[in-house]
């Protein structure tokens, strides 16, 4: 992606010339910058050779774009999203291009039919790696409702959501954006202030020594002037929808991967020493340093895409045991509902494997990491499975805490199989 040759315009006259006169290999088009497009305007257009169509039905920015071509070169695509399920701007597109949902705040990848002859939604791997996920952390791929004391009642099953954002999921992902106050939504589209908002994510609230601490590790590392802007933009996280943090990491993993590898070396271990600063880690912190590692390494390394060669999980009764104990433990607030959380994971594994319960001083977010790299060998089928009963650990109660959620997505985005984000109102967090 670093050679592209990017023209941009508004003017509609000036992309149809574009388009008739150039060799592309790419159409952008943002369906918020422009109030002429729709999806019969496409109709008119005859895109150049193989040239690709790529649809932004949100705030996304050209950067959105081509992270997710990025993607789209290194991971499976999944299949195409029913029209139904569309935001409203992409369904006259359907009659010539199938649409395929890429994940980064209202993304898609508009294929043409002609393109596809032949394939089948049964011969798509129904689990693919591709980063198909907003970030929102409240999320668990089913409609909920607000219920008693600021949480919310789950719905149908989460597994069934993977790849298959509904609109609500792309609406929902638009107003967290356009909540986030507006330093936050500029500091995200460029690389410098980005990297000092994943700081600022990660540093101490409270004025003290563990605070001073993290600050002289950013300065250490990025100087003077970085440590400052951390510590700025620390103060300016206090006044943001607490559910918009892992989405705003989402949002800045475009400019951050400008970073050079030297640099990029350097983030991970500030963020490493950061969250191991009050030597305890908290799922908000696990969640992010996944997050940020799983989508920016594949950019800086050669490292390639696990290859599936597990197709049972009849030896996997210790990994299976961990991660649904974890689960068990963030999920219950005592012995009872940690056993109850637990027996509803158990079930939906049954037919798989027996597991047995593991107290949290016999397990740790260490070995998690070594769960999830195996977890992510596992056939497609299996990790369905496991996400169904991660999903079912989680929500044995009826209901789904923001914490959950955020392990959730964790787990699930470290098995190669992400979740869409949720609507639901913006008032008060989980």
């Amino acid at each position: 992606m670093k050679d592209l040759n990017v023209q941009i315009t508004v003017d509609q006259s000036e992309v149809r010339s574009l388009i008739s006169s150039k060799t592309m290999d790419y159409v952008v088009v943002n369906t918020g910058a422009v109030d002429w497009f729709s999806g019969r305007v496409l109709d008119e257009f005859i895109l150049p050779g193989k040239a690709m169509l790529i649809v932004m039905a949100s705030d996304s920015t050209v950067n959105s774009a081509l992270d997710a071509l990025e993607s789209e070169e290194r991971e499976v695509v999944e299949k195409p999203v029913s029209r139904e399920n569309l935001p409203f701007q992409l369904h006259p597109v359907t009659d010539r291009f199938n649409c395929h949902f890429m994940g980064w705040y209202g993304v898609f990848l508009c294929r043409s039919r002609d393109e596809q002859v032949g394939i089948t939604p049964e011969e798509v791997d129904p689990v693919s790696p591709v980063i198909n996920q907003a970030g929102i952390p409240v999320m668990v791929g089913a409609s909920i409702a607000v219920g008693q004391g600021g949480r919310r009642q789950v719905a149908p099953p989460v597994e069934d959501l993977i790849g298959a954002p509904k609109p609500e999921h792309i609406d929902f992902a638009v107003r967290i954006v356009r909540s986030l106050p507006g330093a936050i939504r500029d500091a995200v589209h460029d690389t410098h202030d980005s990297c000092g908002l994943v700081f600022g994510l990660l540093t101490e609230r409270e004025q003290g020594a563990v605070r001073q601490f993290q600050l002289q590790v950013v300065r250490d590392h990025f100087g003077d002037y970085m440590a400052n802007v951390a510590e700025w933009f620390s103060g300016e996280i206090e006044t943001m929808d607490s559910r918009a943090k892992l989405p705003v990491v989402d949002l800045a993993i475009g400019a951050l991967r400008q970073f050079s590898e030297v640099q990029f070396v350097s983030f991970r271990h500030v963020i490493d020493e950061l969250v191991a600063s009050d030597e305890s880690i908290n799922l908000f912190e696990y969640t992010l340093s996944k997050l940020i590692v799983r989508h920016l390494e594949p950019h800086f390394s050669s490292k390639k895409t696990p290859v599936i060669h597990i197709y049972s999980l009849k030896k996997l009764e210790r990994e299976c045991s961990v991660l649904l104990s974890l689960l068990a433990n963030v999920a219950g607030g005592d012995p009872e509902s940690i056993q109850a959380a637990f027996h509803a994971g158990k079930i939906a594994l049954k037919a798989q494997v027996d597991i047995d319960y593991i107290a949290p001083c016999e397990t740790s977010f260490v070995e998690l990491d070594d769960v999830l790299s195996r977890l992510n060998t596992i056939e497609g089928a299996l990790k369905r499975t496991v996400v169904k009963a991660a999903a079912a650990a989680v929500a044995a109660d009826g209901y789904l805490q923001r914490q959950e959620a955020e392990l959730l997505r964790a787990i699930c985005d470290g098995m190669g199989c992400p979740i869409p984000p949720l609507a639901v109102s913006l008032k008060e967090a989980a």
